[in-house]
Parts: structure tokens; C-alpha cells; sequence
């Protein structure tokens, strides 16, 4: 299990599984506050704010021999013991519920949700190669944005970034739940071919009078399975 030392932790190797991912993102899920994420995620892209929560638990409470670091060799979080090497990398992406539902984004093109999966998972394949046992993992954010619920004085459109796209999903589905219930289950369905996965709610919280969800599905991606084209 983990060391203790001194309340900091020392990561072991076989400590790299999902759960404890998931329990990562559940303690760093604290270090920002739920109407201020939902700020976040209604006006811009988000990765960088929860990918840097996520870093910042991990270099609060790591033995200082190991090392959790942002843009390493072009993945977005990897731990490092005191010789350098990884022995964790992450790839982290953010879509919204109504994306994974949207069948032409899923699954069509060079901006497809598949596509952007499959060349994280070639990426990780590639450093797995030089680092044999480094543990890999690919996280995503889902979120929605109940546009409907909107109190401000001008149009939602003003002050949601892709206000057209939750407001999609918004008259699809009729409720922010069903839309996430139904936007999960897609995703599930469709990382099954991938690999194990788990979930986890992330932040909810209130922008200008609307609801705003977030939750993360992590996946272990199996290498040993040749992804579909």
C-alpha cells in the first residue's frame, strides 16, 4: 500500500490502478470550488484548470523523490521516481455530454472524439514501449450546462461558450440528469473496445442561474488490443 511520510505519500508501482486514479481525482476534486468550475466550463475550454488541480494535490502530497509534472514529453501529467523515470502518465481530454451523443462527432473525422482517443492511446503505446512499466491511463471530462436555466440579463448566448451545442442536448434529453445519464452511457459503451474504465462525479455548480455537471470516466487503455480504423 502507500508509504506515509510525514502525511506525504510515496508512490509504489502496483499502487497505479484504477480505483486509486480515481481516488486521486476525488481528493482533487476539493482544490477547486464547485461554482467556480462551473464558471470554468461555461466559458472556455477546461483541461488545463483540472488537469493543473489534479498536479497540485499530487505535488502537495508526494514524497519529494517522486515527481508529478505538467507537459511532460508532450503527455499532459506524468509521476517520476527519483531516477527519472515514469512510473504514471495521463492524457486527459474534456467534451460535453451532448458531444458523446452527437454520433458524427463520436465517431467521424479528424476531430472526432475516436480519433483524439486513438492517438492518445498510440502516444502512451509509444512511451510504454521505452518505459515498460510505466502505468497509463486516459481520463475524460464529461460536463452539460442547463442553458435553459439562465438568470442573467443578457442572452446565454453571450456568456456560454458552445451555448448552441448544451442547448442541443438540453431540448434532446429535457433534463441536465437524463443528458448526463444517457451521455455516460454512450461513452461507456464505446470505451468498453478500449479497455476497463471507471467513473467518478466530478463538480456541481451554479453559473449565472445554471446548472452546471461535470463527472470523469478514466480508462486503462488494453495495449495489447489493436485499436479499430
Amino acid at each position: 500500500e502507500i508509504i506515509m511520510v510525514s502525511d506525504r505519500f510515496t508512490f509504489e508501482q502496483r499502487d497505479f490502478t484504477l480505483d486509486r486514479i480515481r481516488g486521486l481525482f476525488a481528493h482533487s476534486r476539493d482544490l477547486i470550488e464547485p461554482d467556480d468550475m462551473a464558471y470554468l466550463f461555461a466559458t472556455g475550454k477546461s483541461e488545463l484548470e483540472i488537469r493543473n488541480a489534479l498536479t497540485l494535490y499530487l505535488h502537495r502530497n508526494l514524497e519529494p523523490s517522486q515527481h508529478a509534472l505538467r507537459e511532460w514529453k508532450r503527455h499532459d501529467l506524468a509521476v517520476l521516481d527519483s531516477s527519472g523515470q515514469p512510473m504514471l502518465i495521463i492524457e486527459g481530454k474534456v467534451w460535453s455530454h451532448t458531444d458523446v451523443l452527437t454520433s458524427k462527432k463520436l465517431l467521424v473525422g479528424e476531430k472526432s472524439i475516436k480519433t483524439a482517443l486513438e492517438n492518445d492511446i498510440q502516444k502512451l503505446a509509444d512511451s510504454k514501449k521505452k518505459h515498460p512499466n510505466v502505468r497509463c491511463f486516459i481520463t475524460i471530462i464529461l460536463f452539460s450546462i442547463d442553458v435553459t436555466g439562465s438568470t442573467a440579463d443578457i442572452k446565454s448566448s453571450e456568456i456560454v461558450k458552445y451555448e448552441a451545442l448544451h442547448r442541443r442536448g438540453m431540448k434532446k434529453c429535457k433534463s441536465i440528469n437524463k443528458l448526463q445519464d444517457e451521455g455516460r452511457a454512450a461513452l461507456r459503451d464505446f470505451l468498453d473496445d478500449y479497455g476497463q474504465t471507471m467513473f467518478l462525479p466530478m463538480w456541481s455548480g451554479v453559473y449565472h442561474g445554471m446548472e452546471v455537471s461535470s463527472e470523469v470516466l478514466i480508462l486503462e487503455p488494453h495495449f495489447g488490443k489493436k485499436t479499430s480504423n
